[in-house]
This record gives C-alpha cells, sequence and structure tokens, in this order.
C-alpha cells in the first residue's frame, strides 16, 4: 500500500476517535481511579506493609511520613472534588438532556442516573470517611496501623464503585465510535461511487489515473470496514444489551452480501465495468445503512427521533383543528380563503416531510393519505368551497391521529404491555422455564457422551436438543432477548450435532454454554415479568380509583343540582350541559369496567350494576334538554336519584379498585424484596471479588520488570565505566536479540492458536507476525553497530525477512509458505543468538580502555533507581542495589580523585552486586509469577462460583463472570500472559458489577414508582378531604350549611362555561388544554404521569382529567399553566404535550412529574415551589402549629403538593423531588415552552 493511502486511511479511522475523547465523565471517572489507588497500594505506617495476594516477598518499610499522609488527604479531597463535578456538572445535563428529548424510558437514562446516585454515596459518605482516618492518624488520636488499614479498605470500595462505573462508560463510547465508524463508511463509500460514477465522462488521458486512484480508494473503504467488523464482533462478545445488538448486526453482515460486493466492486473496476462497480458499490451503501439503523437503535438515537417526530405530529394534528376551526367560523370571503389555504399548505408540506422520513408502512401510507386530504384542503379553500374543505380538513385530522398513534405503538420494544398481557408473559416464561430445565439435564449428558468419546450418542443428544429449543418458543409470548438467546442455543446444539462426525468436542462445549445463557435469560425475565405484571397492575388500579374517583365527584354534582331544581324543573340550558358531562361519566364507568375486569373484577360488577342508573339519569336529562323551558319537577327529581344511586356505585367501585391495588402493592413489596436481597447478596459478592482482583499483584510484577530493565541498564554502563565499550554493545545486543526471540514466541503461539481453530480470524496472528519481524530489524540495526557481531546481523536480517513473509502467507492463506517461513525465522534468530553469545565472550576477552568517569555517574543512577523500584517487593535485590550504588559511587569518587586502582576495585565490586541484584529480581519475578498464577486460580474458582449463584439472577453479570473466571484459568496456566489476563479479569469482574446494579436500580424504580402512585391513589380527593373534615367538626365551606346539597352557583357554572384566562373562547381550547385535539389530557389531578399501556384506563383517565379541569377549584383548573394536574401541561421540565403519556422509570422523575413541579416560572415562583416542598417534607419548629395552609377544594387555590401524598413518599423520592425542584431548566426547555405556547395563535 502507497504510504499516501495508509495516511488516508488512517485519516478515515481517526475522524472517528473524538465520539471517544468527548465523554468527559469517562476521563473524571477513569482519572478519580488513578488518584485513589494510592491511598490502598501505599505501606501502612506500622513498618509492615501488605503483600500483594500472591506475593511472596515481604519488605519492612519505613513508617508513613506525616507529609505522605498529608499527601493522600490532598489525593481524597482531590478525588471528591473531581467526583462532584463529574454529578453536579455533567451528569446533571446529561440526565435533563435526556429528559428534554423524551428519553427517559430507555436504557441509558437509567444508567446514567444509577450512576449519579452511586458517586453521590461515594461524595457524601465513604469520602469524607477516608479524609476523616487519613486526618486522625496525623494528628496522632488514633492507632496508625489500624486507622491505615481501614482507610485502605474504604479507599478499595472506593475504587470498586468507579471502576465499574467506569466499565460501564467505556462500553457505552465504545459503541458511540463503531456507530461513528459506520457513518464514516457510508460517507466515504458513497464518494468513491460518485467517482466511480463520473470515470466513464472523463477523457482517456485521464481516465487511466482516476481509475487507479478510485481503486486505491475502495481498497481503503474496504481496509476500514474489516477493521470495524473485527471490533464489532469483539463487541459482540459482551454481555447485555450492547452485546446481544452487536450479535445481532454480526449475524446480519455475515448473512448480507457485503464481503461479495466489496470484492466484485473492485474487481469490476479494475476491469473497467465501471457501471456494474457502482451497483455492487450501491449494495455495500444499503448494507452499511441498515447496520446503522441497528448502532442507533442500540445508542437510543432512533427512540430519540420517534419521539421528536410524535410531537410533530401531535403539534400538527393541534394546527390542523385549528385551521379546521377557522375554516367554520369564517366566511370564506376571497382574503380569508386565500389565508387559510396559505396555512393548509403548510401543514402538507410538513405532513409530507414526516412521510417521508417514516420507516413504519403503515405509519407512511397514514401520512401519505393525510397529505393527499390536505392538498384538496388546499384546492377547496382556494375555491371557497367551504363545506368541502371542512370535509377534507376531517379527513386529515383523523389520519395525523391515526399516524400518531402508530408512532406510539412504535416507540418502545418492549413496552406498552398491560398488566394481564404480563401475567400472561410471565406465565409463559415459567413453563419455558421448567422447559429449560429438562432440555440442560439433555444437553449435560450430551456433554458427558462427547467427553467420553461416543459421538454417535452426543450427535442424537444434541439433535434431541435442538428440536427441543425450537419448540420453547411455540404458541407463547416471550421477550426477544429470550428469543434470541433460543436461537443461539438451537443454532449451536444443531452445529454441534453436525460436528459429532468429526469427533469435535469443542462444539458440544460451545452448545452447553449456549444453552446455560439462554436458561439464565429466562430466569431472569420471569422475574422481571412477575415484578413488572404487579408493578403495572398497580398503577392501572390506582389510575382506575381515580379516575372512577372524579366521575363519582362529577355524578354527585349532577345529583346535587338536579336536586336544587326539584320544584322548579331544570332549565334546558343547563340540561344540555349537565347531559353531556354525564355523558363523560358514562364513558369513564364504561371504560373503566373494561380496563379493571381482570384486575379487579368485583369492581367491574360495581360499575356494570351502576349502569342502568347511569343510562336512567342521561335520559332524564336529554328528556328535559329538549323542553323548551325547564322540565318537570318528576324529571329533575329522577335525574337527582338517579345520579345519587350512580354516584355511591362508582365510589364502591373506585374503593373496591384500591382494595386490589393494595394487595398487589403487598406482593409486588414482597416480590421485589426478595428480588433485591438475591441481587445485593450477588453484588456484594462480586465487589469483594472485584477488590481482590484490583488488588491483584500485577503492579508488583510491573515494578519488578522495571527494577530488572533498570538493573540490566546499569550493568551495561558498568561495563561502559570499566573501558569495554564493545562488551556493553554486545551485552545491549544480547538484549534486544532475546527480545526478538520472545516475540518470535508470541507470534509462534499465536499461529497455533490460529491452526486450532480452523474458523478463526487470521489477523492477530499477523499483527504478532509483524512485531515479532520488527523486533528481528531493530536488533539487525544493533548488531550493524558492534564490530564483532556481523554474522549476528546477517542472520537478523533473515529473521525479519522470513518474518514478514511468513506474516503475510498467513494473511492470504497460504499454510505451507507460512510453515516455511516460520521454520526460517527460527533458525535465524538461533544462528543470531550464537553469533552474539560469541561477539560477548570475544569483547570480553578484548583489553579495556581508559575509565569513563560519566558512564560511572550513569551507573550510579540507574542502580539506585533499580533500587527504588524493587524496595517494596524484592528486598535482598534492593539490598544489592544499594550496595552496588555505594560502590559505584566510591569508584566515582577514586576516578575524580584520580586513584586508578581504587577505582578498579570499586567497579569490581559494583559489578558483582550488580549481577547478584539481576538473579535476586529473577528470582524474585519468578516467585511472584508463581503467586500471580495461584492467585488467577484463586480468581477462576471464585468467578465460576458466581457465574452459579448469578444465573437465575442476571444473565449479562453470569456471563461476565464466566468470562473472568475462563479468563483467570486461562491465566493460571500461562503465567506469562499474567499481564492482560489480570486486566481481563478486572474488566469482566466491573461489567458483572455494573450489570447487577443496573438490575438494582431497576428493582428499586419499580418499588419506588408503585409506592409514590399507591400513595397518590389513596389520598382523598378534595371534596373527599372536605367530608371528612367536615365530619371531623370542621367548618362547611363558606355559604354552604351542613347537610345542605350544594347549590348550582357554589357548584360553579355547568361545564363548558368557562373560558381559559388567556382570552381565547371556551369553543377554542388551547394547545395543551383538556379537549384540544390530538393532545392527551393527561392523568387525574394528584395522579404521577406513567405510562397506563391498558387503553380503556388510559382513556377513562383521560376523560377524568378533563372533569376535573372543568371543576373550579380542583388542580388541574383550564387557563392556569403550571398548577398541578393541569392537562396537558405536564409538570416535568422539557415536556411537550405529546410527551405527557410518556413512562417515566423510576420515581425521581414520576414523582416530579405528577407532583407538577414545572420549573418554567420565574426564578422566584420556582424557589418558592422548592420552598413548599421542604415544607411539606421538614417537620415544624418545636411548639409550632402547622397551618392550614391549603384551601378547600372549591377556593380554588392548592398548593402544588398536598403534604400528606408528598411526606408518605420514600425518603430518596422526596429527595430527589426537591433537588429537581431547585435545579435550572434543561437546555432548550424554553424555545419549547415557546414553541409549544405559540401553537395557540
Amino acid at each position: 500500500m502507497t504510504e499516501s493511502s495508509s495516511a488516508k486511511r488512517e485519516g478515515i479511522a481517526g475522524g472517528l476517535r473524538p465520539a471517544v475523547r468527548a465523554c468527559r465523565w469517562g476521563v473524571l471517572a477513569a482519572a478519580a481511579i488513578a488518584v485513589v489507588r494510592p491511598v490502598w497500594g501505599a505501606d501502612p505506617p506500622s513498618g509492615r506493609p501488605v503483600p500483594s495476594p500472591g506475593s511472596a516477598v515481604s519488605v519492612d518499610a519505613e513508617a508513613l511520613p506525616g507529609q505522605n499522609v498529608a499527601r493522600q488527604q490532598q489525593v481524597q479531597q482531590r478525588v471528591r472534588a473531581m467526583a462532584r463535578e463529574l454529578v453536579g456538572g455533567v451528569l446533571d445535563v446529561q440526565l435533563q438532556q435526556l429528559r428534554d428529548n423524551g428519553m427517559t424510558a430507555h436504557p441509558m437514562y437509567a444508567e446514567i442516573d444509577d450512576m449519579h446516585k452511586n458517586l453521590d454515596q461515594l461524595i457524601d459518605r465513604q469520602m469524607p470517611e477516608v479524609i476523616k482516618l487519613l486526618s486522625e492518624m496525623e494528628a496522632g488520636r488514633a492507632d496508625p496501623s489500624q486507622t491505615f488499614a481501614a482507610a485502605r479498605e474504604k479507599s478499595r470500595e472506593i475504587a470498586v464503585v468507579l471502576y465499574v462505573q467506569r466499565q460501564v462508560l467505556l462500553r457505552r463510547l465504545k459503541i458511540a465510535e463503531l456507530a461513528a465508524q459506520v457513518k464514516q463508511l457510508i460517507q466515504h463509500q458513497t464518494k468513491v461511487k460518485n467517482d466511480t460514477e463520473a470515470l466513464p465522462e472523463q477523457p482517456a488521458a485521464r481516465r487511466e489515473p482516476l481509475t487507479l486512484a478510485a481503486l486505491e480508494d475502495q481498497r481503503d473503504v474496504q481496509a476500514v470496514y474489516t477493521r470495524f467488523f473485527e471490533a464489532l464482533q469483539e463487541v459482540s462478545r459482551w454481555t447485555g444489551p450492547f452485546g446481544a445488538e452487536a450479535s445481532e448486526a454480526v449475524k446480519m453482515l455475515r448473512a448480507s452480501p457485503i464481503d461479495a460486493d466489496f470484492a466484485a466492486a473492485l474487481a469490476k473496476l479494475q476491469a473497467a465495468a465501471y457501471g456494474e462497480s457502482v451497483e455492487s458499490q450501491k449494495s455495500v451503501i444499503r448494507t452499511l445503512e441498515s447496520l446503522l439503523v441497528r448502532m442507533e437503535r442500540a445508542q437510543g438515537l432512533m427512540e430519540q427521533e420517534r419521539n421528536a417526530a410524535t410531537d410533530r405530529l401531535r403539534e400538527l394534528v393541534a394546527e390542523q383543528a385549528k385551521i379546521r376551526e377557522a375554516t367554520r367560523q369564517s366566511e370564506l370571503n376571497q382574503e380569508q380563503a386565500d389565508a387559510l389555504a396559505d396555512r393548509q399548505t403548510a401543514v402538507r408540506k410538513s405532513i409530507a416531510e414526516l412521510a417521508e422520513a417514516a420507516a413504519q408502512p403503515e405509519m407512511k401510507r397514514a401520512l401519505e393519505k393525510a397529505a393527499e386530504a390536505a392538498h384538496k384542503a388546499s384546492e377547496d379553500l382556494f375555491e371557497m368551497n367551504k363545506s368541502e374543505a371542512i370535509e377534507q380538513q376531517n379527513n386529515v385530522v383523523n389520519n395525523l391521529e391515526k399516524a400518531a398513534d402508530l408512532a406510539d405503538l412504535f416507540s418502545g420494544m418492549e413496552s406498552g404491555m398491560t398488566a394481564e398481557q404480563l401475567e400472561r408473559r410471565a406465565a409463559d416464561l415459567e413453563a419455558a422455564r421448567a422447559d429449560m430445565a429438562r432440555i440442560e439435564q439433555r444437553q449435560n449428558e450430551a456433554q458427558s457422551q462427547a467427553d467420553a468419546a461416543k459421538p454417535d450418542a452426543a450427535k442424537r443428544s444434541e439433535a434431541e436438543v435442538a428440536r427441543d429449543l425450537a419448540k420453547v418458543s411455540e404458541n407463547r409470548d416471550l421477550p426477544s432477548a429470550v428469543d434470541r438467546r433460543l436461537d443461539e442455543a438451537r443454532n449451536e446444539a444443531s452445529e454441534a450435532a453436525a460436528a459429532q462426525a468429526n469427533e469435535v468436542p469443542r462444539q458440544t462445549t460451545e452448545a452447553s454454554e449456549a444453552v446455560a445463557r439462554a436458561a439464565s435469560e429466562i430466569e431472569a425475565a420471569a422475574k422481571d415479568a412477575k415484578r413488572e405484571a404487579l408493578t403495572a397492575k398497580v398503577a392501572e388500579l390506582a389510575y382506575a380509583a381515580r379516575a372512577l374517583d372524579e366521575a363519582a365527584k362529577a355524578e354527585r354534582r349532577i345529583a346535587d343540582q338536579a336536586k336544587a331544581r326539584e320544584n322548579e324543573g331544570i332549565r334546558a340550558e343547563d340540561a344540555k350541559k349537565m347531559a353531556e358531562e354525564q355523558a363523560d361519566v358514562r364513558a369513564i364507568a364504561e371504560k373503566a369496567a373494561e380496563g379493571v375486569k381482570h384486575t379487579a373484577p368485583e369492581a367491574a360488577k360495581t360499575l356494570e350494576s351502576a349502569r342502568p342508573n347511569l343510562e336512567s339519569a342521561a335520559k332524564s336529562l336529554d328528556a328535559a334538554a329538549k323542553q323548551p323551558q325547564n322540565s318537570t319537577p318528576a324529571q329533575a327529581a329522577q335525574t337527582a336519584a338517579e345520579a345519587g344511586k350512580a354516584a355511591e356505585k362508582l365510589a364502591k367501585a373506585a374503593d373496591q379498585a384500591r382494595q386490589e391495588m393494595r394487595k398487589a402493592l403487598e406482593q409486588l413489596r414482597a416480590e421485589g424484596g426478595r428480588q433485591l436481597a438475591d441481587v445485593r447478596d450477588a453484588k456484594s459478592d462480586v465487589d469483594r471479588q472485584l477488590a481482590k482482583a484490583l488488588d491483584s499483584p500485577a503492579d508488583a510484577a510491573e515494578r519488578l520488570a522495571r527494577a530488572a530493565e533498570k538493573t540490566r541498564e546499569a550493568q551495561i554502563e558498568q561495563k561502559r565505566a570499566q573501558g569495554k565499550p564493545q562488551a556493553a554493545n554486545a551485552a545491549d545486543l544480547a538484549h534486544e536479540v532475546a527480545k526478538a526471540v520472545e516475540e518470535h514466541r508470541q507470534a509462534e503461539k499465536a499461529a497455533d492458536d490460529m491452526e486450532r481453530q480452523a474458523s478463526a480470524d487470521p489477523r492477530r496472528a499477523v499483527a504478532a507476525r509483524a512485531e515479532a519481524a520488527a523486533a528481528a530489524e531493530k536488533a539487525a540495526e544493533k548488531a550493524a553497530a558492534v564490530e564483532a557481531a556481523k554474522t549476528a546481523a546477517e542472520a537478523l536480517n533473515r529473521a525479519a525477512e522470513a518474518q514478514r513473509r511468513a506474516a503475510e502467507a498467513t494473511d492470504t492463506g497460504n499454510r505451507a509458505e507460512a510453515k516455511s517461513a516460520r521454520r526460517e525465522a527460527a533458525e535465524a534468530l538461533k544462528q543470531a543468538e550464537q553469533a552474539v553469545a560469541e561477539a560477548a565472550r570475544q569483547a570480553e576477552q578484548s583489553e579495556a580502555g581508559p575509565p569513563d568517569a560519566e558512564a560511572q555517574r550513569r551507573t550510579t543512577s540507574a542502580a539506585e533507581e533499580a533500587g527504588r523500584l524493587a524496595s517494596r517487593d524484592a528486598a535482598e535485590a534492593e539490598a544489592a542495589l544499594r550496595q552496588a550504588a555505594d560502590h559505584s559511587k566510591e569508584a566515582q569518587k577514586a576516578l575524580a580523585e584520580g586513584k586508578q586502582d581504587q577505582a578498579a576495585e570499586a567497579q569490581k565490586a559494583a559489578e558483582k552486586s550488580l549481577q547478584r541484584a539481576a538473579e535476586e529480581l529473577a528470582a524474585a519475578q519468578q516467585r511472584l509469577a508463581q503467586g500471580q498464577a495461584e492467585a488467577m486460580a484463586e480468581a477462576a474458582r471464585g468467578a465460576q462460583q458466581l457465574a452459579a449463584k448469578t444465573k437465575p439472577i442476571d444473565r449479562p453479570a453470569r456471563d461476565a463472570l464466566r468470562e473472568a473466571g475462563e479468563a483467570a484459568a486461562e491465566a493460571s496456566r500461562q503465567p506469562e500472559a499474567n499481564h492482560e489476563a489480570a486486566q481481563s479479569v478486572k474488566d469482566a469482574m466491573a461489567e458483572a458489577g455494573a450489570s447487577l446494579s443496573a438490575r438494582e436500580s431497576r428493582i428499586e424504580n419499580d418499588l419506588a414508582t408503585a409506592e409514590a402512585i399507591a400513595a397518590a391513589a389513596n389520598e382523598p380527593t378534595g371534596e373527599q378531604q372536605m367530608a371528612a373534615d367536615n365530619s371531623a367538626g370542621g367548618e362547611p365551606p363558606s355559604g354552604q350549611g351542613t347537610g345542605q346539597p350544594a347549590q348550582p352557583s357554589q357548584a360553579g357554572p355547568p361545564a363548558g362555561e368557562q373560558s381559559g384566562e388567556s382570552g381565547q373562547m371556551a369553543s377554542e381550547p388551547q394547545s395543551g388544554e383538556a379537549g384540544s385535539p390530538g393532545e392527551p389530557a393527561g392523568p387525574p389531578a394528584g395522579m404521577p404521569n406513567v405510562e397506563i399501556a391498558n387503553r380503556p384506563i388510559r382513556e377513562a383517565a383521560a376523560i377524568a382529567a378533563e372533569l376535573a379541569g372543568a371543576t373550579p377549584g380542583e388542580a388541574g383548573q383550564p387557563g392556569q399553566p403550571g398548577q398541578p394536574g393541569q392537562p396537558g401541561q405536564p409538570g416535568r421540565p422539557g415536556m411537550t404535550p405529546a410527551m405527557a403519556g410518556k413512562p417515566l422509570p423510576g420515581p425521581t422523575s414520576a414523582m416530579a412529574q405528577g407532583g407538577g413541579t414545572s420549573q418554567s416560572g420565574t426564578p422566584q415562583e420556582n424557589q418558592a415551589t422548592a420552598q413548599a416542598m421542604r415544607e411539606a417534607t421538614e417537620p415544624p419548629p418545636p411548639g409550632s402549629s402547622t397551618p392550614n395552609s391549603d384551601k378547600d377544594a372549591a377556593g380554588g387555590d392548592k398548593r402544588f403538593l398536598d403534604k400528606p401524598w408528598f411526606a408518605k413518599l420514600p425518603p430518596e423520592v422526596r429527595s430527589a423531588i426537591r433537588g429537581s425542584a431547585e435545579q435550572r431548566p434543561p437546555r432548550g426547555y424554553e424555545s419549547r415552552l415557546q414553541r409549544y405556547f405559540e401553537t395557540a395563535d
């Protein structure tokens, strides 16, 4: 490859790196680990160091000086400051931006929120403890040894948490980097395609060089794709959702024609078949674009785009409804028609843009129909055909609403399931788990048969396993993750059955692992489904109960109004409005009955018994509305009686729904408690194992290696100081040849590993061979500078050339040529070793020249540095190095004084001490390697035990722990690869901890959210609270006597007579108000706004919210944005109306929304809100009374949060709400809010 093309290729890859560098919080987490480690890595002040596990060396150390303790305190303070910056600056911004973009349901939000909580705990509790311990030790108030041991243990705990969070971040960054690579590949392949398309039009003289350039560019794109695919394969071995997505991406690429397309694009381009080459290039681009969709789904970007599209659809629905209303109200003269046609055309263009970008066929068709209807409406308006224009506008609204519903439907992969559906899924998963137990037993038999060299029996068993696995998902509703694992296990079992003919037991082992992964996935999914079903049941019943509360309240209001008119009869105008409200109550009752028939059958029966009363009251009101003036007194009395009975039954049904909700909540507490206990127990074990891994002797091994290198450097300089430069050069050369031999050994191991696996990728072996060639070439350069090593230089050059030929042959698959070249390289290196040994012998025998004082100084420096490095891990080596440094100093002094004989004697003594130090270091390294092997063996056993423990708890954690066990076991057998394996073990352990932490957070969030919803549902409505106050002896509302029915004037005007405070007519609801077309009305007053998949209950809750909004004094009164329960005015920052029904994971966001703590007001208003929250949770001062500052429901001035509801929330939920109330609005919120209210114009 040419130098320019190589640079270009690096440029392509270089453009991908900013995605990794951009994540500031990943850097902070890594830096925090770096500065925490000195605390637990330092020696205690008792004088006895705590040896690392597996280390056979223990040395005395001086007491930790006071300045060192002060430095450790500064380190801890710096770590705390960095963590505070991480939490207060970066993570808060990330969470706000995710909320702002409607991505709170995405796993990314939960992960960052979990990290936020973990780091908060470190900052507020654990880090101050470390600083306090160090301060006490410095002040002499505590035993130094015990205090330092406690500080070290705390530091380990901090490091474990940081390491786990760092692992999560690194993996997320890798996904972002891969997605960026795909975009770069698409961009560059598109450029090559465009260049190829232009080639036929070029003059003949220019066409050939341009074709060569296009060929080189195409090769560059293919090379970058090859590197990308290798990285994707690595990610596919990860656990968790990223690993699953990457695995599916690898499978997709292997099934696609992309490799054949790359080859055809090159071949056709070389043959000057430009058109055919372009077609292959287009196919490559299509495949990469499909891959990008999958990668962005892993990142959550597609979900963000879907939410934005849904928001825009809701806005268009509202805009189209306003155009339709304006058309109805207008006389449609020429001026009005032109203005309305322009507005209609703008809507059509927006619909067309959305239709072009829509990915789902059904949604696309709905949008295309809406665009066509909008076009016809524009024509009708232009021609001033009013009735035809309104008809087409109705079609636009209907199709836009259908598209919006479809967008909501496609917005979640596994979300949007009702409690009934989740219960069925849980039952299906339990049945699948029973099937998997039998399949695992059968797979164990196949493994035993394969291990016993019984291929025929193993083949039959594997075939049976594959058949049974295919049946597990039949007629069952299983999560997509479970389906993927079952497919993977079935494929592995089928391949294992086919491989038995070749007696390949390894394939059976892989099948066993795949079956175990599927079983683990099913067990964890079954627990999730059971918990989620109970959570959904609590939410559905809570919403149904509050919706029925509003219905009962409205029905009582109708009964009171009718009873007040028993003497005169109901006015026709009032009857009409009361009938409209009665229709809403009937709709709530019918939808609630449908929604709770599975979860609260008694409540459904009660609602069914209320149907005749509701229908009778409705008939009476309809008849009264048709009267020319007032209804008869008998009709009014009948209406009052029937409405009163219906109200009692609605209230009874609400109580029955609450009773079932409380039962479900108790079941959820028990189930969630068991799951939390299991997860926390496993996580505690994993954290302990990770702490051991972080405390591994890898650092000691690195120190000893550096000490040995410095000792060798001192030995070489000592030869120069003695006047033997040729001997020094020969010794240096011998070291370089030894490194070349070691690189050759590593390349041979990589080649052998590749040959053992028929389908192995050769790139690792090629890279190792290239490293061996470079090492041989470097040694040859040094040999050329040694006069007596000409033979060695020639042999090393031959070795480098043979290594390069072996690499090329391995890359092209020419195994015979590769083996031949490998043999040549081995022989050449052997000859080089012999030649260098002879050169060194001759150099030692040569006559010494004058001593070199400068070289003697360098000897002293190198020996002292080596002694510092060896002091903690090799006491004997450190003593020998100290002696060598002392002798070297004596030689320096003697040389300076011109005492040659005395200098020569000191130099010989230094040489002997350095030799002894080198031997002691080698022995220490050998002992340490043995200790490392033992530590890795122990880590392997611990990881395997934890993998078995986490199998029924969390499949990703189980897979990561098994991976850690395998890496540790391999390291225990190959001590030379210990450092790399130790890092793999730490990373895998951290991944397991991260996965368990995420599961713990999900369970906690489910429990806290359910508790909050139940607490809100259990709170009495304003009317119930007022009645309770009255029954307790409180004063009735002003103007209403005890026991007297409410008068119409006190109950407020009938529904529909109120107008908002914006000056807009009541017949034209504002965007975001209840009643706006296409806008969800939000939850009933006082309820958190969470996702309710049960459509009848969701619709009942929306109608109830409208009823609450139409009643003065109730939270959510129209025209008062920002009040709690305001329909269409979500309470969390950054929410558009269309996002009001989106799920809010976790108690923090759910409660912040439900409480209505919108930060859209002035800073003073927001501060007042935060103060109100603090007052709601903080006890009053001693001796003070608690004023009832919350006015009655009829007063119209309720505070943002009622004290009883907020005070009953879990402490962490209350803290989170208070914290959210005091934060600034997220980025982009103000502009969103402005756009939101501008739609009213």
